[in-house]
């Protein structure tokens, strides 16, 4: 193409450019009419989980030791994963030693079938404790949550209302009333982790024997351990708002689990932003306590004369991130259950509210208008 100083350009790269920022800007300009039609259609929606933020934030505030919840059970938790795997270690070597023909440094060893038996039992006995702690820390949470939602009341949005601690009336809970509902959900979560670990099994051998090296397989193998993944995420979800549920109504898991789930069916909005907001907030959470950790640590390090025989400063920065994302990730998950414990309480709330000319008494601040607003509805 000429131009005026008689020059020649090529200008199909430029108008091929433009043509695609203009279609960008286009999508652009098209998901945000979207969001911002859907931020209008669902903005009360949108309010009521940021309450819910607030108030989950307040009930952490108010009970700083339920942070110790998850620590203590670890703690418990890795107390019985030593002695479980000493068990481990003890059955295995049970039987008829040989050499191992395969050149490993370990020796062969020949199981009767009630060791063989006793072997993979007590392996899935281990998954199940491990899972049973896990749930004992959504299950204690839940219920430190719930019991603080119904002691809010007239000048009681400072603090607790009674001198009791929920931590430990939630650990009270755990024992000595839904120790079952506990054990139950747990065994459903160990279940399906030892499925994984069959999964990944059965593709070792297949690795070793070389079948595993077809693209095919090895591609049918990924999609198996994504859809484990996901139904094990699933099913942690829905055990903790069956836990939840226990705390709520006392019934037993079952029960629980399905009133659970039709509450987030006729809900499905409102925990869909939960998630959405909340995880947001948490992730934001999370770096900020990663980062914040290893800037501490490298200020430390600088500007003070305490670090200066370190060879290097960057090791001790890292494990310090390292720790700070565990800290943080620890958090994390204490306020999502607080927040999805306190939303299920409101749904409670709400219906006890229904048909009362009284004000919502014991109805955290952050959600009395909330409460009220679905009274009047």
């Amino acid at each position: 193409m000429a131009t005026n100083a008689g020059s020649t350009a090529d200008t199909s790269d430029d108008e091929w450019n433009r043509n695609w920022c203009y279609a960008a800007m286009g999508l652009l300009w098209f998901f945000g009419t979207i969001f911002f039609f859907m931020v209008c259609c669902y903005f009360h929606r949108i309010r009521l989980v940021i309450s819910i933020v607030e108030a989950s934030a307040r009930f952490i505030n108010n009970n700083l030791c339920i942070l110790l919840v998850p620590l203590v059970n670890t703690l418990f938790a890795l107390c019985w994963v030593v002695v479980w795997i000493a068990s481990l270690i003890y059955l295995y070597s049970v039987g008829t030693v040989s050499k191992n023909a395969s050149g490993y440094p370990w020796s062969t060893v020949d199981w009767e079938l009630y060791t063989e038996i006793s072997w993979y039992t007590n392996l899935f006995w281990g998954l199940w404790v491990v899972a049973f702690f896990v749930s004992l820390n959504v299950f204690v949470i839940a219920a430190a949550a719930v019991i603080w939602y119904f002691q809010q009341g007239d000048g009681q949005e400072g603090g607790p209302k009674t001198t009791k601690n929920p931590c430990c009336t939630g650990y009270c809970w755990a024992m000595g009333w839904h120790l079952g509902s506990i054990a139950f959900g747990s065994f459903i979560l160990a279940v399906v982790w030892a499925i994984q670990i069959i999964f990944l099994y059965i593709e070792k051998k297949m690795r070793d024997s070389g079948a595993a090296k077809n693209r095919c397989v090895e591609i049918l193998f990924k999609y198996i351990h994504y859809c484990l993944a996901c139904f094990e995420r699933l099913i942690q979800f829905l055990n903790k708002q069956a836990y939840i549920q226990v705390a709520l109504t006392g019934k037993s898991f079952c029960a629980s689990a399905w009133a659970g789930f039709c509450v987030i069916m006729n809900h499905l909005v409102d925990f869909s932003l939960l998630a959405l907001i909340g995880n947001g907030f948490m992730y934001l959470a999370v770096i900020l306590i990663c980062a914040g950790s290893a800037a501490c640590a490298w200020c430390v390090m600088t500007y003070t004369d305490y670090f200066d025989e370190s060879s290097s400063m960057w090791f001790p920065i890292v494990l310090v991130a390292i720790i700070g994302w565990m800290i943080g990730k620890l958090f994390a998950s204490v306020y999502m259950v607080a927040c999805y414990a306190i939303l299920q309480c409101f749904y409670v709330d709400c219906e006890i509210q229904k048909g009362s000319n009284r004000p919502p008494r014991f109805t955290p601040s952050e959600l009395k208008n909330f409460v009220e607003r679905a009274k009047n509805a």
